[in-house]
């Protein structure tokens, strides 16, 4: 399957009739002029196809703020170019983004017939009062209202949640996934709310009306949503703020679970729960070896087989996991690569070769279907 390539662009609250608690997409994007000009699009997508691999799929994006409350004219002088690509064959699909309270059929159809082929919803939670708090304007029946818009539009269609909002706990993101689940998007973002610079949010943060997520609670309660979706076969496609040079500077991000590496973080800790389920595993299944969860003297060393482009997220930042592993269950591992097992999957053997373990990565997801 060929891989998508993007060609960004930024439209920075422009078209937004709304200011969230948390938004400041000056700061989040890092853009602060009013956008691109329609040759700056044009422009830009020539550079980019110059240096865009032949085996991408290539995609024109427009993030930020809420593309379809733009006027008209400023939606056509945007997509104008990158339809012309697109006529062209140079690229495969054009995306927007907007609120869902922006969307309905007219404007659907506008937008198609200029060559929009994907369509990104921030729907932050389906929690009525999250949303209220939230101040996002609108209830969470909008959301299925603009769902079945895009889907009968024969459009794909995108949702991006927040965790951590004002009002939200795990229960209310736990249930806001089960409905997005129903909705059956073509793809997800899960993004942990931040305190950013000259937000509502922040006025609230400084008076004690709001506490941030720690990083790894953000961490563990991301994880969990996003094997609930890729257990339904939906893509979580970014985990985490992108990492841009504004929110980089000190005081940008007041207070919250700011890591640049925020998805590499819960994948490693997808692979720490698939360790520990293993070795769960073995446990049950080789009552004679030796049973890290009750060896009170020494180490057990046990062999760890694994495809080599899991390796990062196996051992965790800074080894943290095998860190883990080994403070917790008194385990030491021998990381051992083949190319030949699915990237997900695990092998564990002990030393002198009386027991081996799988754990498949369907397998292990099974635990998370809904």
């Amino acid at each position: 399957m060929k891989k998508w390539c993007i060609i960004p662009f930024f439209v920075p609250h422009q078209g937004c009739p709304h200011t969230c608690v948390f938004c400041n997409q000056q700061r989040i994007s890092g853009v602060f002029s009013a956008g691109p000009s329609s040759l700056e699009v044009s422009t830009q997508i020539g550079q980019y196809l110059k240096t865009i691999p032949v085996d991408c799929r290539v995609e024109v994006a427009f993030y930020g703020g809420s593309f379809t409350g733009l006027p008209w004219e400023r939606q056509r002088e945007l997509l104008q170019p990158a339809y012309q690509a697109w006529e062209a064959g140079q690229v495969d699909g054009i995306r927007i983004s907007t609120r869902p309270d922006l969307i309905n059929p007219k404007i659907l159809e506008r937008i198609k017939a200029l060559g929009v082929t994907t369509v990104e919803l921030g729907v932050q939670s389906l929690d009525p009062e999250v949303l209220e708090v939230a101040q996002r304007g609108h209830g969470p029946e909008v959301v299925e209202k603009a769902v079945n818009f895009i889907r009968q539009a024969g459009m794909k269609l995108g949702l991006q949640m927040m965790i951590g909002l004002p009002g939200d706990n795990r229960e209310r993101s736990y249930k806001t996934v089960s409905q997005i689940i129903k909705l059956q998007p073509d793809f997800v973002r899960i993004y942990p709310t931040l305190v950013i610079r000259h937000t509502v949010l922040e006025r609230m943060f400084h008076q004690n009306d709001y506490t941030p997520l720690e990083l790894d609670e953000a961490v563990e309660w991301t994880k969990i949503l996003y094997l609930h979706l890729v257990a339904q076969d939906i893509p979580v496609i970014r985990m985490g703020l992108q990492t841009t040079e504004e929110l980089l500077k000190p005081g940008e991000v007041v207070a919250g679970p700011w890591h640049p590496a925020f998805g590499e973080l819960v994948q490693a800790a997808v692979a720490l729960e698939q360790i520990e389920v293993l070795l769960k595993q073995w446990i049950r299944e080789h009552p004679f070896c030796p049973k890290p969860l009750t060896t009170n003297t020494g180490l057990v060393t046990l062999l760890l087989i694994i495809n080599p482009r899991y390796g990062s997220r196996v051992v965790g930042q800074h080894q943290r996991n095998f860190q883990h592993i080994l403070k917790k269950w008194k385990v030491k591992f021998k990381l051992q690569t083949n190319d030949s097992i699915p990237v997900r999957d695990l092998i564990l053997k002990d030393d002198e070769n009386t027991g081996k373990i799988t754990l498949n990565w369907q397998e292990f997801l099974a635990n998370y279907r809904i």
